[in-house]
């Protein structure tokens, strides 16, 4: 029951502020409303998701706490860097997986809606299909690509505004939490790029 609701005030917002760029009060209330409900779902649940039951829940507890990490750590498991050392700073504060799940809700779904809110008019509806199409996949399932979207995200917002310090930083961040990440170090290379029919499947092809 408690999914239908961020889906009921989605579809209710999408209609009410669809396409009039409505940004007042209200507007934003709403808007917090569901990011709060994005991070709440997600970090009070209940071993839902395979991947968190099976593979993320079990392993939490063999990583040690910020202070007691080593350089062995690195070496015992097959993720990435900064996915340890997250993992790592979420035990230092508590070591419970419900809090790491709460940390890592609330950074990817504030990640996702100030990205939609930067780049999208149809805020609300844009959210819409975030949440119908990939909000359990995104928060249950893949965590470690998640955060390296979330990542990936920051990274482009730091691209348009030319900070480009920041653009390989938070690339190189992406990377170290999953290794699909790598395509983000090609950002302001991708950018630059004056696509023609030709150098478009070209890119296409090497994607694939």
């Amino acid at each position: 029951m408690i999914y239908i609701l961020p889906l009921l005030v989605l579809v209710f917002c999408s209609i009410k502020y669809s396409d009039k760029n409505i940004y007042n009060r209200n507007y934003n209330k709403w808007l917090w409303f569901i990011s709060c409900l994005f991070i709440a779902i997600a970090a009070f649940r209940f071993e839902i998701g395979a991947d968190t039951t099976y593979s993320y829940m079990p392993t939490y507890e063999d990583y040690p706490s910020i202070d007691k990490l080593k350089a062995i750590d690195f070496d015992s498991t097959d993720y990435q860097p900064g996915w340890i050392v997250f993992c790592s700073l979420c035990k230092y504060i508590s070591p419970s997986f419900y809090t790491f799940q709460f940390i890592h809700a609330t950074i990817l779904n504030i990640a996702i809606l100030f990205f939609v809110k930067r780049n999208t008019k149809d805020v609300f509806v844009a959210l819409l299909v975030y949440y119908v199409m990939n909000y359990l996949e995104y928060n249950t399932e893949c965590l470690r690509e998640s955060m390296a979207i979330s990542c990936s995200l920051i990274a482009f917002e730091f691209y348009k505004n030319k900070k480009y310090l920041f653009v390989v930083l938070f690339a190189f961040l992406a990377f170290n939490f999953h290794v699909s990440a790598i395509g983000a170090l090609l950002i302001p290379v991708i950018f630059k790029i004056k696509f023609t029919r030709k150098s478009f499947f070209i890119v296409l092809i090497i994607s694939l």
